[in-house]
């Protein structure tokens, strides 16, 4: 690959490949591209149904958590996806660009308050 070199009168800076802050790169393969482009209300009636059959299990919230991050540590081991860049999406997905949550998830939200005690 061919890399841009600055001349000797310019500061030199990374190109966008290069790794800055140490953290690994990401990938880029089909999965990556669905995670970060998913849509939001699909998402959202995915999530009710895990919710759904996490409720089976309603006498151990920790089970739930556990079972709910596993899934998604195994699913991301399976498909190649680094588990933070996974969180980061869905971090992302979650609120607006406003900083609000999104309204496809409040429903969701509003189940838990009421719904899971």
């Amino acid at each position: 690959m061919m890399r841009w070199r600055p001349s000797s009168s310019t500061t030199s800076f990374p190109l966008p490949s290069a790794n800055i802050d140490g953290a690994r790169p990401m990938a880029r393969n089909a999965v990556y591209d669905q995670l970060v482009n998913a849509p939001r209300e699909q998402t959202a009636l995915a999530t009710f149904h895990l919710l759904d059959a996490l409720q089976a299990f309603h006498w151990s919230r920790g089970l739930q958590i556990n079972a709910a991050v596993l899934l998604c540590a195994l699913l991301c081991d399976h498909l190649k996806v680094d588990l933070q860049d996974a969180m980061t999406a869905a971090k992302n997905l979650l609120r607006t660009h406003e900083d609000k949550l999104a309204t496809e998830f409040e429903a969701i939200r509003w189940y838990l308050r009421e719904e899971v005690k």
